[in-house]
């Protein structure tokens, strides 16, 4: 999915062509995904670029099953707060579209009690604000004498 998202940022800022994208996208293409679109180009070969992030997205992406929300719901920082926070917004990006305030008391919610604390304290107005704080306050948590 991150491949797909900084393939279509390449697409747009070079403003290239439906065809040029699967041209470009197949040159980048890496490990197991280069012997699948062989195969499928040989007998079925993409017209759209929309046609291979579809292809893409069912062969390589998270299982239909796999219910993101839950996943991000019920996460809780088990490391540093950038380990938890990459978690975070994977898990977020996949999740659909949460309104901010939610993804805040998320995040919140998900971190070690002691840094609950103080990131509630601090009243953050957004997420980012919410992870400034708590990288602020991990030092106090983490710092040994």
């Amino acid at each position: 999915m991150a491949w797909i998202f900084k393939a279509e940022q390449f697409f747009d800022y070079y403003d290239t062509t439906d065809e040029d994208n699967l041209t470009i996208a197949a040159i980048h293409m890496k490990q197991d995904v280069v012997p699948w679109f062989q195969m499928i180009q040989r007998t079925n070969p993409f017209m759209s670029w929309n046609a291979l992030t579809r292809a893409l997205e069912i062969e390589f992406g998270p299982s239909p099953f796999d219910y993101s929300q839950a996943a991000l719901f019920k996460l809780q920082q088990k490391g540093s707060i950038s380990e938890y926070y990459l978690q975070f917004m994977s898990l977020a990006n996949r999740s659909g579209s949460l309104p901010q305030e939610a993804l805040l008391n998320c995040f919140i919610s998900g971190l070690h009690t002691e840094l609950q604390r103080d990131v509630i304290a601090q009243s953050p107005p957004s997420l980012l604000r919410a992870v400034a704080f708590a990288k602020f306050y991990e030092d106090k948590y983490t710092t040994t004498t």
